[in-house]
């Protein structure tokens, strides 16, 4: 007998023409056929994994399948998706769905698979015909869902039939005595109306279920929950085209082929997988193919562009931290000679030339002012000659002090920069033909 608290995710009007049929078939349809059909077996096309996703879809299949002539189980899904992400030969899986629906027992927990195996390879999902409700909770695990244009698409909802036939019962002389526990045991009996507070009791479950397909519509294809709610739009069912505005598939198509080779960004002349594809083609003897730089400007140079934009970036990076170890060692050298000075001019003067001397160098002096200071120096008409002498030491010093800047390997004779923005400037230029 048919479980009269049945939660379907199921197209309308497919599941009231599924419910018209058990009423007539009776207890000869649930008692379903003698054995039950095969469990669907994968395909794979050019590397793609084809799992078909048909009819009705529920935990056990043989009672729908005898009505509707076809029906999938969810086992059979989740078995086929899971032996596909764990075969060599498959690169990419697609769910091939015509179905209008199904039971909200086992949706989930097999939208959940199919979620985690679209994280090991991709995944897509195709219709030709019809992705509604719990069809579409399966389909909007994939990464890009495609569609015929006249495909429908959508209601994504919940319901529940709840049949009372007491009045039959009773204009047959019928009357039915209810023993039960509790207040909710015999809620939504046939052979009882339905109070107030029943009806409220089962659209509480049908609402609570509906928020776990929005919540998951709303993860799987990468929205938030009040965008989902948005799109469902009362559980409607749109054709494609109207789906692909609502965000709820990515695109029409006039082949399950030419959906895949756009999604997909698949190319027969090339692969991703070249190892596997030799596999499949019976191929064992791998040819090791070594490209010049001529070869792979001409024939690859997307592959070409993006090694010399890496090599320009590592380049420049080189050139400047051999810049500042240059400049650094530049410093140092001019530092230790600032300090050899200042020793020689200890040595040889008092402690206010010795100071004055000091204040010169903290200026960052350079020897064309050294040379003005000569005139200076040697100007002084009442100095006497020992002063004279010493301040042409200290002159000879200063002009000597002057750092060599160290452009190669520290051996040149250049005069370094003691200025921080020429320094900055020296660095930049270096930057930018590196950069060229």
């Amino acid at each position: 007998m048919i479980n009269n608290h049945d939660l379907w995710a199921m197209e309308y009007k497919a599941l009231s023409s599924l419910l018209a049929s058990m009423s007539v078939l009776g207890t000869d349809a649930a008692a379903g056929p003698p054995d039950r059909p095969e469990p669907g077996e994968y395909t794979i096309e050019d590397g793609v994994a084809v799992i078909p996703v048909k009819g009705v879809l529920s935990v056990d299949p043989s009672y729908y399948a005898k009505l509707f002539g076809y029906a999938t189980a969810f086992a059979d899904i989740r078995r086929m998706a899971i032996e596909a992400m764990n075969d060599q030969a498959v690169e990419k899986i697609l769910l091939d769905i015509d179905s209008p629906g199904g039971t909200v027992a086992g949706t989930k927990g097999t939208a959940t698979v199919l979620n985690t195996v679209g994280k090991a390879k991709p995944l897509y999902a195709w219709t030709s015909n019809a992705m509604t409700s719990a069809a579409y909770w399966l389909g909007s695990t994939a990464r890009k869902i495609g569609a015929e244009a006249t495909a429908q698409i959508g209601s994504i909802g919940v319901i529940a039939t709840m049949m009372d036939i007491s009045k039959m019962a009773e204009r047959f002389g019928v009357k039915v005595n209810i023993i039960k526990t509790g207040k909710w045991k015999a809620a939504g009996h046939p052979f009882r109306p339905m109070s107030d507070d029943e009806k409220d009791y089962f659209q509480d479950h049908v609402d609570n279920v509906l928020g776990i397909f929005i919540r998951d519509v709303a993860r799987f294809r990468g929205i938030d929950a009040e965008a989902a709610a948005i799109m469902s739009d009362d559980a409607r069912v749109y054709l494609a085209g109207a789906a692909q505005e609502n965000g709820l598939i990515d695109g029409t198509y006039d082949s399950r082929e030419q959906f895949m080779e756009k999604a997909s960004g698949r190319d027969k002349t090339k692969t991703l997988f070249p190892a596997k594809a030799q596999r499949r083609e019976g191929i064992t003897n791998k040819k090791e193919t070594i490209m010049n730089i001529d070869q792979l400007k001409v024939e690859h140079p997307d592959v070409y562009d993006a090694a010399v934009k890496i090599g320009k970036e590592l380049g420049k990076a080189d050139a400047i931290t051999d810049v500042s170890d240059k400049l650094a060692r530049a410093e140092a050298r001019a530092r230790g000679t600032e300090e050899r000075v200042m020793a020689i001019v200890g040595q040889v003067a008092d402690e206010a030339t010795v100071a004055k001397v000091q204040a010169i160098l903290d200026t960052g002096i350079d020897a064309e002012k050294i040379e003005q200071l000569k005139a200076v120096f040697g100007s002084t008409e009442t100095a006497e000659a020992t002063a004279n002498s010493t301040q042409q030491q200290i002159l000879e010093a200063l002009q000597n002090m002057t750092p060599a800047a160290v452009v190669d390997g520290g051996d040149s004779t250049e005069t370094a920069e003691t200025d921080e923005d020429k320094r900055k400037a020296q660095a930049k230029s270096i930057a930018d033909r590196a950069n060229r």
